[in-house]
């Protein structure tokens, strides 16, 4: 088997910073919004994702698909 550098095949999605403030505060509002940002700029991976939570003790947990 050949090994795989994957440091090297990462790709960065990171392209500015989110501020709640900036969030439209209805969340299908916010998908479209960051879903038609990703068309408007060509992501290649635009179904790409993170969903973190809290739970009441403020402990909080990721899923990525």
């Amino acid at each position: 088997m050949t090994e795989i550098n994957i440091a090297a095949i990462r790709k960065e999605y990171r392209l500015r910073s989110f501020l709640e403030n900036e969030a439209d505060p209805d969340p299908i509002k916010q998908f479209q919004h960051w879903w038609n940002e990703t068309l408007r700029n060509g992501i290649e991976e635009l179904n790409a994702m993170t969903l973190a939570t809290c739970n009441h003790q403020g402990r909080p947990s990721a899923k990525y698909a």
